[in-house]
């Protein structure tokens, strides 16, 4: 928990009120889970900064997260298209055309169980965008999947 904390991951948000102070208190807890778990965040120096400055424990407290907006997929799933004028480029953007249509049918609940996080989960791994962004900017990227020669 303390190391997907520091490495800019999803931050778990599943503990109660009482088990976060219990956590970030200079007093070892009682439970023995969340003593371990203090363990772990002084190990890294967690619970230090959650003693030095007690907002950083709204980190870990479970909120309605603002949920993924078609917008804000869009704008993190930035396409990188051919040259300006070329015919893969004239292709790329008729198949990337189809992406907002397909991310509008999913916000909208058209597309079966398929979410706005999922379609997030699936290009980058996570389901939704780290707290400090993400380190390398996501994109979608076109490959030509054609080639020439012999066929099997």
């Amino acid at each position: 928990m303390a190391l997907s904390t520091l490495q800019n991951r999803a931050i778990p948000r599943f503990l109660n009120e009482e088990d976060l102070q219990a956590l970030f208190s200079p007093k070892t807890p009682t439970n023995l889970c969340i003593a371990k778990l203090q363990n772990g965040f002084d190990m890294l120096g967690l619970c230090q900064i959650g003693h030095c400055l007690p907002t950083f424990r709204n980190l870990f407290r479970a909120s309605p997260a603002a949920s993924l907006t078609r917008r804000k997929l869009i704008s993190l799933l930035q396409p990188k298209f051919s040259e300006v004028g070329s015919n893969a480029y004239r292709r790329e953007n008729e198949i990337y055309a189809l992406f907002p249509k397909y991310t509008r049918k999913a916000a909208s609940g058209q597309r079966g169980s398929v979410t706005l996080e999922h379609i997030l989960q699936f290009a980058t791994c996570s389901d939704e965008e780290p707290l400090l962004g993400f380190a390398v900017h996501p994109c979608i990227e076109f490959v030509d999947a054609s080639f020439e020669g012999n066929s099997c």
